[in-house]
Parts: structure tokens; C-alpha cells; sequence
């Protein structure tokens, strides 16, 4: 057979290319044929016959496997015609359309296509809608054809389906449908060239629609991507452009509103998403800060009305948890815009700081309602609403009533309610109760009268419960840390909220004033040593002190004495604290009319020592508290009212008969006597004259009397029994530490013209203190001075008469006196001597030239001692000399 020439096989291409373009010519008039046919028929309705002989999955078979690019976009553009005249034809094989569809646009993509794309897509679009209202399906199939389309094309396809009346739909279903990278950034890119008014109100849609589902992994997903394009989208210029601009501006108000509902919503969603789920943990938390952050930003961007609007629309929710959410939205918003410096910084919400200060009465009517729809919840049975609802109702009312205090009518009306719910057994509650009531007190002010009697009522009321628990439920429960933390809880708001009573309402709450000073003075808890509770405390006994007049107040402070000495140390101090800062606030008049009854009462008190009281475990603490009262009262007496009083004072020191109970006295009286001496300085040290006795005879007076039987002896307190050897008791040992610190201070502040130490007092002063050189310390000093420190005390008290002195005829009678006892047998009188020595050589320096000639054959002696710290001191001593003189000493020893 002969060879094919090439001349044969170009001829036979050409014929089969002939043959190729024939055929699809015939194709296409084929179907432009049909399409016109199609076109032309306007029977309503089409007869089934019609539909049931036409091949339509031929044509849809065609349509996938032609080659041609000409033929494929008749076979659509007869399709579209199809779907115009037969959509019951075809919406059983719409999948199959849409998904021809999607080839179709991958491969083909010229002018023509474009049109038939249009085209076609408006058909089927309205075709489907009409028959499904579910587009979740229309919308994932989109997704799924956009995936292979090129990225410049998307944008183009995506605008055509946006036409359609399901355009807004699709922009949210982009976002929600989005599980890639890619789908995401496409619709946020999709969405940026649209107005926010076509995007919003889809992606509300959406919203609800997820919270209508039941949450699992894949809701989770779609609610993510949704709170993380609403993140972004809000930041959008353009929202905020049209919040402020006039032009529709109730639409978007009322659109960011539907938006911040749904996200509310979703918030509580999210947070009460089980474990189970098997959402990470991490994931979890990130959605709780984009929804936290998408919250304030559209808390950033809504005018306060619609806010407000939202908020008490979100409170009316059927759905109980949706409420709590709201309420507690609202609690942090108001939290927000108080005093945290963090917010401050930031000028949008310090412009919308400023702007919930200056509200218009349109908004004061919605915090009106929102303050009667919050009090509906917080007086709804239980059955309706759960005690955590409840709660956030109060907290709710507490911050409105903080940032709001203008709302007397409404507030009065909740202060009633929220009083009925103190006596709670449940803490929470209780303690919310009665926050919210302080916080409703500051705002109503003298207006809360009215419901002063029903407030006290509840608040003592509920105090007593607390103290009323059985010892063994305290026991109890402190041994599983319940009870003392839901104790203090409700005890620290009891505070707060007598706190706010006494600051509005001080005028008016003598008959109550017992009571409340009672809390504050004997109840356990009001005098706890925790941080916080203590602070309270504190807070309300001195509102009370300054807020309350002196006559009102003095009565019943005084009347608490007895049951504080009953109650312990801690009671006491606290009489005399609240004593204290209300004698610092007295003016004039009231110090003239109350300045002897105070008086009265605090040498009352100062003989608390003398009484042994088992309830009193620390006297000297007590004693301190007592002695601060007093010493304050001084400060504002004049010279003709203190001086009757001091006259007195000592009186009372030496009226005691009972050698035991005079030396506790005397305890008392000295440390009276240092706090005056401390504090009036050389105002004080003329009344000195009425001390010299008492001093000495402090100084010098024996354990027991001589001759006071064995018998006798053995009756007195062990404590101040008299030490075998020479040694003293503690009680003594003390009050002469007391005599000698106040001499002290007597000669140190010593400084006007004439001296009050003169000769004569120097002589009646100088044995007695010179004596103490050699008296031997007791066994046992505990809570007493200590031996160090009545050393130190002998010889500063001693060195600073000699200061005071100022006269070298009183000075060498004195270096005499302390020269000798450096010749003791007792060691510590020699180091106490040689100390004293130091002193004056130190603070006379020239002047102690003069007794030079006795003191070297002393320090001569003393440098031979066999203790060291003799031979020691001896040497500082020469040394200091040689310095003063100017020349060595070695000579003369």
C-alpha cells in the first residue's frame, strides 16, 4: 500500500477540522434555537408534559463535557433562559448547575463569559431563595467554586452574586464559612467595598442564627471567625464617620445595637461552653478577649441612649443567662468609666467619661428605666430569677447609684427593696445587699430618712446574727475556712454600709448610737487584725468620731467603758482611740463644757492597773490608749483648766493605802506624767513642783515596811513580794524606771530663765538618783525595762541634772556622790559609775575641768580594776580628758 504523503495529511486535518468546526457550528444554532424556543414560551403554568420531555441533565452533561469555549457559553446562556421559564425544571439540579458553574468561570473568562456569568447568576440566585430558605448550602457551594478560582476573579464573581437579594447574606456567610487563610482574607476584603449598612446587619443575622444552634466545635469555629472580622471591621473609619455625621444615623445606631445584643449573647455562649466541647483552652480564652474587645469598642462607638436602649432590651431577655451577661456588661462598663488611670489615657474613652458625666434627660429617663427593670429582676421569685441574677440586679443598682445620684425617686424606692433582702442567709447576697444600700444612701442623701429606721433595723439585725453563731459552728467552720471568710465578708459590708449612714445621715442617728458603738468597740470582728477588715474598722469609728457632735457621741462612748473592760484590751484601746480623735475635734465651746467628764473618765480609767482584770492581757497597751485620750485633752485645756486638773491628778496618784496597789498607781501615774512631759515639753516642767515628793519617795520607798509581820507578808500579791538580798520586784523596778525617764525629761527640756532645777531641788534629787547606782535589778524582768535600758536611763538622768544644773558649786557634790560608788563591790554600780563620769566629761567638757583633782585618783583606781569593762570605760574616760586639756593625764595617776 503506498505512503501517506504529507500533501495527504494536512489534507485529511483540514477535512477533520472542517469536520469539527461543522459540528460545533450546528451545536451553537442548535442551541440558540432552543434557547429562543425556550424563550418564546409563555404558557402559565407550563404543562408537565413539556417539562418531564425535556432532557435537561443532557444539557447539563453537554454543558460539562464540551470543549468549546463558543458552545459552552450557549449551552449557559440556554440554561439561563431555562431557569427564567422552567426553574421547576431545573431546582432539582441546581447543585449540579452551580457546580458546572464554578468550571465554568475557572476556565473561561472572556467579555462574553462575563455577560452569561451575570446572567446566569441572577437567575439562579432569586430561583433558589424562592424555594429554600436555607442558603447555607447555596453559600458553602460559592465557597467551595471560589476556592479554584484565580484571586483577581473572585472579587469580580463575588459582586455579581452580591447583587442579588441575598447579597448581604453572603457577605456574612463568607466570614462564617471561612475555615482557610485564604476564605478569610477574601472576606474581609470582599467586605471592605461595601458600606458597613449592607455588612452589619448580615453578620447580626448570623449571629443569631449560631445562637440558635447547639454549640459544639464546629459553631465554635464559625462564632470565631465572626468575632474576629467584627473585630476588625470595627475598626473601620467609616462606622465612626457615620455615628457622627447626621445622615442615617438612627439606622446605624440601631444597627451596632442589634450587633452588640448578639454579641452579648454569644458572650455568654462562650463562657459557658463545657469542657467537653474540646475546645483548647487557649482558643477559649482568645474568644472571650476579641468579644470583650469587640463589646467595648462598640460601647466606644454607640451614642449612650441607644447603649442604654440595648442594655435594658438585653435585661428583658427570656433567656436568664443573657440577662446575668448584661447585667454584669454593664456593671463593668460603669467600673470602666470610674477612676482606673488605664482607661484615662486613652481619649476615646476619656471623651465618653465626659459624656456619661453630662447625661440629657432622655438618657436620665433611660437609666431611670434601666434602675425599675433591674429592681423588677431583684424582686422576682426565686422561680424566676436565680440568686445569681439577683446579685448582678444589685450590682447593677450599686454602681447606677455611684455614677448616677440624681434618681431620688427611683433610688428611694430601691432602698426599700434591697433592705428586705439583708436579713439574707445567703452571704453573697446579704453582702451585695448591704453595698448596695451604702451606695444608695450616698446618693439619696438626707432624702434616705424616710427608710433610716427600716436600714438600721436590717443592718444591727444582720450584725447580731453574725456574733449570735454557735461557739461549735465557729469552731466548725473555721476548721474548714468557711465561716470566718463569709463572716468578714458580711461584717466588712456592714461597715461599708454604716459607713455611708453616718457620713449622710449623722444628725439622726442618736437613737441608734448605742448600738453602732457597741459593733464597733466590743463585736470580735470589728476589732480583727485582718488588713481589710481592720480598715473598715477603722474607716467607720472615725467617720463616727467626726461626723457625730461631741453631744451626742460623749454619752454613750462613755457608757461602753464597762462592757469594754469585760470584753478585752482590744475594746478598751479602741474607747480610748475614738476618745482621742474626738477630744482633737472639739471647739471651744464644747472643750469648756465637756473637758471635766472627759477628764473624770480617763483617770477613771487610769487606775485600770490597780484593778487585775483577767479580761486585760496587756495593760501597757491598754495604758497607752488611755494616757493618748488624756495627754490630748491637755492640749486643749488653758493653764487655769489644767492646772485644777494636774492638782488632782497627783492627788489621786498617792490616795491609795495598799503598798501594792499605790506602786501600781504610781506605774500608771508616772507614764501619764513622761506622755505630758514628751509632748508639752518646757510647758510642762514647772508642774514639776508637784512631783519632787512623789519622785523621791518613788526613788527611795522599800519593798515593805519594816515590821510588817511574816504573817501579813505572806498575804501580799506575789508579784510585788519583796526580793530576798536587796533586789527589787519588777513593779518597783519599773515605777523607779518611770520616776527616773521623767526626770529626764524634766531636765533635758529645762531650758528657761530662771531654772526651775535650783539648788534646793538639785539636793532633794541628788541621794535618791545617786542610789540607784547600787540597787540590784530583779531576778525576772520580763515585759518590764530591761537592765540595759535602766542602765542607760540612770545615766542620762543623772548626766542631764547635772546639764541642767549649770553650776560647778552643784556639780562637784554630784562627781562626788558618783565617784564614791565606782569604789562598790558590785560591778555594775562601778561600770554605772564610770558611765556617768563619761556623760559629764562629754556635755560639760570644760566645765568638768574644775573636778579634774578628784576624778583622777579615781580613774587611777579604776584602771587596776579586775573587770575589763571598768578598766575599759576608765580608758575612754582619760583619753576624752586628754583631748579637753590638751595634754597627758599618765603623769597624775
Amino acid at each position: 500500500m503506498p505512503k501517506a504523503t504529507h500533501e495527504d495529511e494536512t489534507l485529511s486535518c483540514n477535512s477533520a477540522q472542517a469536520v469539527t468546526d461543522t459540528v460545533t457550528y450546528i451545536q451553537q444554532a442548535l442551541l440558540l434555537v432552543l434557547e429562543n424556543i425556550t424563550a418564546s414560551i409563555n404558557v402559565d403554568p407550563i404543562p408537565k408534559d413539556m417539562i418531564q420531555n425535556f432532557d435537561f441533565p443532557l444539557v447539563l452533561s453537554f454543558a460539562r463535557d464540551s470543549n468549546d469555549l463558543g458552545v459552552r457559553n450557549h449551552i449557559f446562556s440556554l440554561i439561563t433562559t431555562i431557569v427564567k421559564i422552567m426553574p421547576d425544571l431545573v431546582f432539582g439540579q441546581m447543585v449540579d448547575i452551580l457546580a458546572a458553574i464554578g468550571e465554568y468561570a475557572t476556565e473561561q473568562w472572556d467579555n462574553n463569559a462575563h455577560k452569561i456569568f451575570e446572567g446566569l447568576i441572577s437567575a439562579i440566585l432569586p430561583c433558589w431563595l424562592s424555594r429554600n430558605d436555607d442558603t447555607d448550602q447555596l453559600f458553602q457551594i460559592f465557597v467551595k467554586m471560589l476556592a479554584n478560582v484565580s484571586e483577581h476573579r473572585r472579587v469580580f464573581i463575588s459582586v455579581h452574586i452580591l447583587r442579588g437579594r441575598s447579597g448581604g447574606q453572603f457577605l456574612g456567610h463568607t466570614t462564617l464559612l471561612a475555615k482557610k487563610q485564604w476564605e478569610y482574607e477574601f472576606a474581609v476584603q470582599l467586605c471592605s467595598n461595601y458600606s458597613c449598612s449592607i455588612w452589619l446587619p448580615s453578620v447580626t443575622v448570623l449571629l443569631k442564627k449560631i445562637g440558635s444552634c447547639i454549640l459544639c466545635e464546629d459553631i465554635f469555629k464559625q462564632m470565631f471567625a465572626a468575632m474576629l472580622f467584627i473585630a476588625d471591621k470595627l475598626q473601620d473609619p467609616e462606622i465612626s464617620r457615620k455615628l457622627k455625621s447626621k445622615d442615617d444615623l438612627n439606622d446605624i445606631q440601631v444597627m451596632i445595637g442589634e450587633l452588640m445584643e448578639q454579641v452579648v449573647c454569644h458572650q455568654q455562649l462562650v463562657e459557658s461552653a463545657k469542657k467537653r466541647l474540646g475546645i483548647p483552652s487557649i482558643i477559649k480564652s482568645e474568644m472571650k478577649a476579641f468579644i470583650r474587645g469587640v463589646l467595648r469598642t462598640l460601647m466606644n462607638g454607640l451614642p449612650i441612649s441607644t447603649y442604654l436602649e440595648v442594655i435594658v432590651k438585653l435585661i428583658g431577655n427570656d433567656n436568664e443567662n443573657v440577662r446575668n451577661k448584661a447585667l454584669q456588661l454593664f456593671c463593668e462598663t460603669m467600673k470602666d468609666l470610674g477612676t482606673d488611670k488605664k482607661f484615662e489615657k486613652k481619649n476615646s474613652l476619656s471623651r465618653l467619661k465626659t459624656s456619661w458625666s453630662r447625661l440629657d434627660e432622655n438618657c436620665l429617663g433611660l437609666v431611670e428605666k434601666l434602675c425599675l427593670e433591674t429592681l423588677t429582676l431583684f424582686e422576682s421569685p426565686d422561680d424566676v430569677s436565680s440568686n445569681s441574677t439577683k446579685l448582678a440586679a444589685s450590682s447593677v443598682l450599686e454602681v447606677v447609684a455611684e455614677r448616677f445620684p440624681s434618681q431620688d425617686r427611683v433610688f428611694s424606692t430601691c432602698l426599700g427593696s434591697v433592705c428586705k433582702r439583708i436579713s439574707s442567709d445567703n452571704v453573697a447576697t446579704s453582702s451585695h445587699c448591704l453595698l448596695t444600700a451604702a451606695a444608695l444612701v450616698n446618693a439619696l442623701g438626707l432624702s434616705a430618712l424616710p427608710e433610716l429606721p427600716n436600714v438600721m433595723k436590717c443592718v444591727l439585725k444582720k450584725s447580731s446574727d453574725i456574733d449570735s453563731v454557735p461557739p461549735e459552728s465557729k469552731t466548725r467552720a473555721k476548721n474548714d475556712n468557711t465561716f470566718s471568710n463569709s463572716g468578714e465578708l458580711v461584717f466588712a459590708s456592714i461597715l461599708q454600709t454604716l459607713v455611708a449612714i453616718t457620713e449622710k445621715l449623722a444628725g439622726f442617728l442618736n437613737p441608734y448610737l448605742g448600738d453602732i458603738l457597741k459593733l464597733v468597740v466590743l463585736h470580735p470582728l470589728a476589732l480583727s487584725s485582718e488588713p481589710k477588715l481592720k480598715a473598715k474598722a477603722d474607716a467607720l469609728r472615725e467617720c463616727i468620731t467626726e461626723r457625730i457632735p461631741a453631744r451626742l457621741l460623749l454619752p454613750p462612748l462613755l457608757s461602753t467603758y464597762a462592757e469594754a473592760v469585760s470584753s478585752g484590751d482590744c475594746s478598751v484601746s479602741t474607747v480610748f482611740v475614738m476618745l482621742r480623735k474626738l477630744v482633737s475635734s472639739l471647739d471651744r465651746p464644747s472643750v469648756a463644757a465637756y473637758h471635766a467628764k472627759v477628764f473624770d473618765f480617763c483617770l477613771l480609767a487610769l487606775g485600770l492597773r490597780t484593778q487585775s482584770c483577767d479580761s486585760i492581757q496587756n495593760i501597757d497597751a491598754v495604758e497607752q490608749n488611755i494616757i493618748g485620750a488624756f495627754v490630748t485633752l491637755t492640749m486643749k485645756l488653758t493653764e487655769s483648766m489644767f492646772r485644777p486638773l494636774f492638782i488632782k491628778t497627783v492627788e489621786w496618784s498617792t490616795s491609795e493605802s495598799a503598798q501594792v496597789e499605790a506602786n501600781s498607781r504610781a506605774v500608771s501615774f508616772f507614764n501619764l506624767i513622761n506622755k505630758l512631759a514628751e509632748d508639752h515639753r518646757s510647758l510642762f516642767v514647772p508642774y514639776f513642783k508637784y512631783l519632787i515628793d512623789g519622785c523621791v519617795k518613788g526613788l527611795v520607798a522599800e519593798e515593805m515596811e519594816s515590821g510588817v509581820s511574816q504573817k501579813k507578808r505572806k498575804k501580799v500579791d506575789k508579784k510585788s513580794s519583796a526580793s530576798r538580798g536587796g533586789e527589787l520586784s519588777p513593779l518597783v523596778w519599773r515605777l523607779r524606771a518611770s520616776i527616773m525617764e521623767a526626770l529626764r525629761k524634766c531636765f533635758l527640756y529645762d531650758t528657761a530663765s530662771p531654772r526651775f532645777l535650783d539648788s534646793s531641788k538639785f539636793q532633794v534629787l541628788l541621794q535618791p538618783l545617786v542610789s540607784q547606782l547600787v540597787v540590784e535589778p530583779p531576778d525576772c524582768v520580763e515585759n518590764y525595762p530591761s537592765v540595759k535600758d535602766v542602765d542607760d536611763l540612770v545615766v542620762s538622768c543623772i548626766g542631764q541634772m547635772a546639764v541642767a544644773a549649770d553650776s560647778d558649786l552643784l556639780w562637784k557634790p554630784l562627781n562626788h556622790e558618783v565617784l564614791m560608788q565606782t569604789r562598790s563591790e558590785k560591778v555594775r554600780a562601778r561600770v554605772l559609775g564610770v558611765r556617768v563620769v563619761k556623760f559629764l566629761v562629754d556635755n560639760l567638757r570644760d566645765g568638768y575641768m574644775a573636778l579634774l583633782p578628784e576624778t583622777i585618783p579615781f580613774l587611777g583606781e579604776l584602771l587596776e580594776d579586775g573587770e575589763v569593762t571598768v578598766k575599759t570605760l576608765a580608758q575612754q574616760v582619760i583619753v576624752e580628758m586628754e583631748t579637753i586639756t590638751g595634754e597627758s593625764l599618765k603623769d597624775y595617776l
